[in-house]
């Protein structure tokens, strides 16, 4: 599988989703990001430890990314970086994430969920992002997973807003951008 992509490219097709279970210490991703960490898709499907993925950011940038991860699981806000990944030749490619911690019925940060681009994008279409939300809400109803579950619903409520002002993810009003 090629990463490369141009300045202006935002495909569903360069965008890796993830979800860090935080108790668990385990990252779960899907081929984009196990190809992006030039880690095999198996592993990734069924969790890494998330310094299993930090060891490919380039050095410089992963004070500034902890940080921000750091932040984000504190403050349960939704985030997004900009920052580097090293490749398998020593170069590196440029990738913006998306994501937000969510917390347990006790408050306690629990599970965090994202997407990454390929490249730097300040302005992202939301359309790739919802078709991963739905894709990750499919396979968390598919696993019973109830909590995981109504933490998509609500990042998806989120997206919703974000787009239209409006939380009835039953509204007409979306337009979706991109590819499913």
């Amino acid at each position: 599988m090629s990463l490369a992509l141009n300045d202006t490219e935002t495909d569903a097709r360069y965008t890796g989703l993830f979800t860090w279970d935080l108790k668990a210490d385990a990252v779960y991703a899907d081929e984009i990001m196990a190809v992006l960490f030039g880690m095999d898709p198996e592993k990734a499907k069924r969790g890494q430890p998330i310094i299993e993925y930090l060891h490919k950011i380039v050095p410089a940038e992963k004070s500034g990314l902890k940080d921000a991860i750091d932040d984000a699981i504190l403050s349960g806000d939704r985030y997004s970086h900009k920052y580097k990944v090293l490749t398998h030749d020593g170069d590196h490619v440029e990738v913006t994430t998306i994501g937000q911690c969510f917390r347990d019925a006790s408050g306690t940060p629990s599970v965090y969920a994202g997407v990454m681009y390929l490249g730097w994008h300040d302005d992202l279409s939301a359309g790739p992002a919802f078709w991963h939300c739905l894709r990750a809400l499919s396979l968390a109803q598919a696993n019973k997973r109830l909590d995981i579950v109504k933490n998509i619903e609500k990042a998806l409520k989120l997206l919703r807003k974000k787009l239209t002002g409006n939380l009835d993810l039953a509204s007409p009003r979306l337009v979706f951008t991109g590819s499913r």
